[in-house]
């Protein structure tokens, strides 16, 4: 019996071949490359696969989309490597849509169902399987998604931890009729005032800070669903956040924000 059983896996491990996953230089195209013969996954110019492009399927791909992020992983540990890809039609109306790609010699090619992701996702390792780990500012929450016999499933799904500021400005209750704020957040006797307006296109506030001289701190050019003062300070001055823990740090001259 045991000869039986170490052969059957002597035998699992040969059949394994190796997959390499590539997107073309125009973005557009998905291959796997397998004991040296390469095939078609994606192709978006020639509507391949073809079922993908009928109006009424739900990841309805078309021509003119691109694949960005491919990130390749053994998802659902079966000893063969997956493709997780975004696909996006441009602009910024709406957030990429992720799916898994799978491809085993000798069977057939398997593209999950979709998620959504504005920032390129993380992968991380979840109760013993690479899941991609998505944050859903949205609904305030991080979203962890597996593979699961060939279909993208959330695993897990945390609420965002929100930084405790002392003052602070939120789009579902901003009043316009009172835009402004007043705080010292440079330590000296002097208040300096924060004033917000809706950016009426993403529904989310703009907002800037000056001092009492009427000089730009912060310029309104950053959208946040909020916009807080924090306790913390750098070089004196308060750090502020932006949404549920973006923070930004003054410089000398203005409150820096890392890139979101």
């Amino acid at each position: 019996m045991r000869a039986l059983i170490l052969a059957g896996l002597l035998s699992a491990t040969a059949a394994a071949v190796p997959v390499t996953y590539r997107l073309n230089a125009d973005n557009n195209r998905l291959t796997a490359t397998a004991g040296g013969q390469t095939v078609t996954l994606i192709d978006m110019p020639n509507q391949v696969p073809r079922a993908y492009f009928a109006e009424d399927h739900p990841e309805a791909f078309s021509e003119g989309m691109r694949m960005y992020d491919l990130i390749v992983r053994d998802f659902d540990n079966d000893g063969t490597p997956d493709a997780l890809v975004s696909y996006t039609q441009g602009g910024n109306c709406c957030p990429p849509s992720y799916v898994f790609v799978s491809y085993k010699p000798g069977s057939v090619v398997r593209i999950s169902n979709s998620f959504e992701s504005w920032k390129t996702p993380t992968v991380e390792v979840f109760k013993g399987k690479p899941v991609v780990k998505v944050r859903n500012e949205d609904d305030g929450v991080i979203d962890r998604y597996g593979l699961s016999g060939g279909k993208a499933v959330r695993v897990d799904r945390q609420p965002l931890a929100e930084l405790t500021a002392v003052a602070e400005m939120r789009i579902r209750s901003f009043d316009p009729n009172r835009p402004s704020l007043s705080f010292n957040v440079g330590g000296d006797a002097g208040k300096e005032i924060m004033t917000c307006q809706v950016w009426d296109r993403w529904n989310t506030l703009l907002c800037g800070i000056k001092d009492r001289q009427g000089r730009v701190l912060l310029k309104d050019n950053l959208g946040c669903d909020r916009y807080g003062i924090l306790a913390s300070k750098t070089r004196g001055y308060n750090d502020l956040v932006c949404g549920f823990d973006l923070v930004g740090r003054w410089n000398g001259q203005t409150w820096v924000f890392p890139d979101n």
